[in-house]
């Protein structure tokens, strides 16, 4: 099976990432998936880079998520496949 790949967009003060949301929709994906990257991030960078990220909205395929600051917006960059890790444990399918 080929894993799908992450396809993240960005604009100022958010990044998002496309995915389609199992059967049973979570209110907030965002936070599964915090908690899935919360095991495995070094607690400091989790605290400071990923923690104070919120989300936002999703719509359609697409997750909307928050950063406080453009200094944020390099997370996708640098957690991109532990993102995408946590979306494949959340069941969470993507699509480009």
């Amino acid at each position: 099976m080929n894993r799908p790949a992450l396809k993240r967009r960005r604009s100022q003060g958010s990044a998002r990432w496309h995915l389609a949301i199992s059967p049973v929709p979570a209110l907030n994906p965002w936070l599964q998936i915090l908690a899935a990257l919360e095991k495995k991030v070094i607690r400091q960078s989790f605290e400071t880079w990923l923690k104070p990220t919120r989300f936002s909205h999703a719509a359609g395929r697409t997750l909307y998520v928050r950063v406080p600051s453009p200094e944020f917006q390099h997370i996708g960059d640098k957690y991109g496949d532990l993102i995408q890790e946590a979306i494949d444990l959340q069941s969470l399918e993507l699509t480009m």
